[in-house]
Formats: structure tokens, C-alpha cells, sequence
């Protein structure tokens, strides 16, 4: 019930009945505290989880993770210090959360003072770098990686169909490929998105067909926005005519 009330944002109700309860297990407990983080109680949040008998580490991430959120650093470190112990995911929550409030430099310490790495790790440090537009050192972390996954390359990817010079995206893409990645419809639009010219398009449209990505409606809208964008209207026929795509209204635009 307590649940029940927290998810219809009832959090009167559901203090009052958390209040109530005969007995209340770590369970209970963080579900009352994640629901008054949700609600922007955090001082009655932080209230409960010090008045709660035993914490585990997943209530210890819910409470850092709520003051990250809400732009409450200082608390959120504060807790972080005061944490008897630590794993993958509560690392893993200072470094995106210091980097969603714009402190990517102390997310950095964060992620090299960080005893064991894995991949979601280093992705959410990547991600801080692309977010403040940082190829270079986005780059260089990606550089170091001894395993990425496909949420990396299309970070990467993302990263430099925004920045300069474009064609990274396509020569990443590529790489990609050779180390047999299969990438997904995300992958292919924004690289579409960053091609200047009718023979960049036509390369990766090339590696769409090739690779099976023609039918993917993600993809298919990129196509036409591209050939659109780049006023080549009768291979934007030809494209039409081959996969049968009822979108003429798009393509006459």
C-alpha cells in the first residue's frame, strides 16, 4: 500500500501509513525515502534514511543518487563519505551525478579514484565529456577502454556529429565495424545527421542496404532528411521506389 500510494504521488498517505506499519523492513524504509525524494522532500527524505535501523546499499544509492539530482552536491558527497561501503553503482552515481550539475572535473577524480571500472563506468564518464562537447578527452578515455559496448560507440558517434571535424563520426562507425559491432538504427541516423556532402550520404547509405538497416524507420527518416537537406530529389525517389516506403510527404517537403 505504501508503494501504491508513492507512485500515485499520494505522500501524505503514504507517510501516514508508513507511520502506522507494526513492523517496517529495509524494504519499506527505502520505499518511503525514494518516494519523498521523488515528491522534493529531501530533508524529511534524509530524516528517515538516518533514522533507519539497518541500511543496505541500495538505499544508500537511492539517497545520493535523490541529492544529485535535486543539485544537493555537497550533501550528496557528504553522504558518499560517510558510506561504510561502496560498490560499482554508487561510484558510477557520483560520476554522472557531479557531471549532470557541471562539475565534470571532480567527476574525473571521482572515476579515477574508482577501484574497479566497469563498462557502465566508463560510459557515464564518456558521457560527461560529450555532454560539455570535450571530443578530445572523450577520445582519449575511449582510447583506454579494454571493453566497450554499443552504448559507447554511439556515444562517441553522437559526440562528434557535433563537433568538428564531422567525418569522425563516419571513420568511428567504421572502425566499429571492423571490431564486429553490430550498431543499431540510433548508430546509423546520427551518423547520417553528420554527413556534408552527397558522397558521405551515399557511403553510409551504402552501409545501411549492406547491412540491413533499410527498413528501420529511424534510419529511413534520417535517409530522407538527408537527401532531402542536400537537394538531391531523384535519388530521394529512387530511395522511396526501392523500399516501398509510404512517405512521399516527407520527401516533398
Amino acid at each position: 500500500m505504501v508503494l501504491g500510494y508513492a507512485r500515485n504521488n499520494m505522500i501524505d498517505e503514504a507517510r501516514h501509513l508508513f507511520n502506522l506499519m507494526p513492523e517496517r523492513n529495509t524494504v519499506s524504509w527505502t520505499t518511503m525515502i525514494k518516494a519523498l525524494i521523488e515528491n522534493d522532500h529531501f530533508d524529511e527524505a534524509l530524516g528517515l534514511f538516518n533514522d533507519m535501523p539497518e541500511r543496505n546499499l541500495y538505499s544508500w544509492n537511492i539517497i545520493i543518487c535523490g541529492h544529485l539530482n535535486a543539485n544537493r552536491v555537497s550533501e550528496a558527497i557528504e553522504l558518499f563519505n560517510s558510506m561504510p561501503r561502496r560498490n560499482a553503482i554508487s561510484w558510477t552515481t557520483m560520476v554522472t551525478g557531479l557531471a549532470h550539475n557541471k562539475m565534470t572535473e571532480l567527476s574525473r577524480e571521482y572515476f579515477d579514484r574508482m577501484p574497479n571500472k566497469d563498462v557502465a563506468a566508463w560510459n557515464a564518464m564518456i558521457a560527461s565529456y560529450v555532454d560539455e562537447g570535450l571530443m578530445a578527452e572523450a577520445g582519449d578515455l575511449f582510447s583506454l577502454m579494454r571493453e566497450r559496448n554499443l552504448v559507447t560507440w554511439n556515444l562517441m558517434i553522437h559526440g562528434y556529429t557535433k563537433s568538428r571535424p564531422k567525418e569522425q563520426a563516419l571513420k568511428h562507425l567504421i572502425i566499429m565495424l571492423r571490431f564486429y559491432f553490430r550498431p543499431n538504427g540510433t548508430t546509423i541516423a546520427s551518423v547520417l545527421s553528420s554527413c556534408e556532402g552527397m558522397m558521405e550520404l551515399m557511403q553510409v547509405h551504402a552501409l545501411v542496404l549492406s547491412h540491413g538497416f533499410e527498413h528501420d524507420t529511424v534510419v529511413a527518416n534520417a535517409l530522407v532528411t538527408m537527401y532531402s537537406r542536400n537537394g538531391d530529389v531523384t535519388l530521394l525517389g529512387l530511395f522511396f521506389i526501392i523500399l516501398g516506403l509510404k512517405m512521399w510527404h516527407r520527401g516533398m517537403q
